[in-house]
């Protein structure tokens, strides 16, 4: 009997022999032992996008959000007043008093210092580092970690200019201090002479929403045991940012309900995995992920069961979660939103010289993965300049043509 033959015509066999079954090794091309364990896992099998531009795309989503920030800025009065309709509101529904978090943070200064750097310091090298890491190591859940963080990011400048607040260290009668003006160190100088941040931006705290979207990820991308203490990270981020009275702990809740939001905008790439199927009265074991007949998967997911009365050969059930055609639809509404906000701030920034048409090329680009009519308008000017690289390259050669 040759090597291909079903194990279900094999009979029962040993015990030994299963347990003697190692599990396989997953391969990232088409080599045999991927046609031998069937398809790589998504996470390892999707290809890397292009590294330039996503660092473009990266770059120019900052710099978009930053400057977008500065928009919001010169509303001291209302941003002071909405400051504190939102301590009002949390007195009223009870929430715990942020200076009650700083004075018992403030009893030891080495520990006051270590939150104004973990403040200071660690928000954007940390988020960083992760796109970085799934870029590399997780290029299948890269796409939808950078595209969730735009999301939030350009939800929160929404807010920002809807909604400008001043953070608790800027009130008057609240008893908090700033700590990062007493203890450092301090990422901000006084507010009327610090020109090149916003510092009436504290709802959404984007610290909050990137440390729960690094957070999760790393659970998401990761299967070992200890990924849940990524859940530290959120957890003493919020404590600092309410601490050092930089926010507020609304600011965190709102952070946190736009990313609760975001997969059901983006839907969570699945980790697509081998089964472990059990034979009577054996151990475990790796086996063919699309199922043996007459075994039964601990997980039935589609692809991992036996066949079923009324399975016609060949057919491949339809996955869970309303199929294909729902995951599309909010595929699509998450790049319009997304896409929208980005040419929204670059609409904004049309005041401001160069990075306001930089920022709309990037949100037509983004919408052009989706919608044609994007693709066509990102694409003009695309054709444009490759024109104007064309005529310079020839106006180059004649002149070195003449020169000889």
């Amino acid at each position: 009997m040759s090597r291909a033959a079903p194990l279900a015509q094999l009979g029962p066999a040993p015990a030994r022999h299963l347990l003697d079954v190692a599990p396989p090794r997953l391969a990232t091309d088409g080599t045999r032992t991927a046609r031998r364990y069937g398809p790589v896992p998504a996470h390892r099998r999707a290809t890397r996008p292009r590294a330039l531009r996503e660092l473009i795309l990266v770059a120019t989503l900052w710099v978009g959000y930053n400057l977008g920030r500065l928009l919001a800025d010169g509303h001291v009065p209302t941003a002071t007043a909405n400051g504190h309709r939102v301590w009002d509101l949390e007195r009223t529904l009870h929430l715990p008093d942020e200076a009650s978090v700083q004075h018992w943070l403030s009893r030891s200064e080495p520990l006051i210092r270590a939150a104004n750097g973990y403040y200071a310091y660690l928000h954007f090298p940390a988020t960083a580092a992760f796109l970085v890491w799934l870029y590399l190591r997780r290029p299948g859940y890269y796409r939808w970690a950078r595209n969730s963080l735009a999301t939030l990011t350009g939800a929160a400048l929404v807010v920002h200019l809807l909604f400008p607040l001043a953070p608790p260290r800027m009130l008057a009668g609240t008893g908090l201090v700033d700590t990062a003006a007493r203890y450092g160190p301090s990422v901000y100088g006084p507010p009327s002479a610090d020109d090149l941040t916003n510092q009436y931006a504290a709802m959404p705290s984007l610290h909050v929403g990137w440390a729960l979207l690094v957070a999760t990820g790393l659970i998401i991308a990761t299967r070992t045991r200890w990924r849940w203490l990524w859940l530290l990270h959120p957890a003493i981020t919020l404590t600092v940012v309410v601490a050092t009275a930089n926010h507020y702990w609304l600011d965190g809740v709102v952070a946190g309900a736009i990313v609760a939001v975001i997969p059901f905008l983006l839907p969570v790439p699945q980790r697509d995995t081998a089964a472990r199927a059990s034979w009577p009265g054996t151990a475990h074991t790796w086996l063919h992920r699309r199922g043996v007949p007459g075994m039964m998967s601990r997980r039935g997911r589609p692809g991992h069961r036996a066949p079923r009365h009324g399975d016609r050969p060949g057919h491949r059930p339809a996955r869970r979660g309303g199929g294909s055609g729902r995951g599309r639809a909010l595929r699509r509404i998450g790049i319009a939103v997304t896409g929208g906000v980005i040419i929204l701030a670059g609409l904004l920034m049309l005041v401001l010289p160069g990075p306001g048409w930089l920022t709309i090329f990037a949100g037509l680009s983004l919408l052009g993965r989706e919608f044609p009519w994007a693709k066509r308008l990102a694409d003009r000017p695309r054709r444009g300049l490759v024109r104007l690289r064309d005529r310079w390259r020839e106006s180059s050669a004649r002149r070195r043509s003449r020169a000889r």
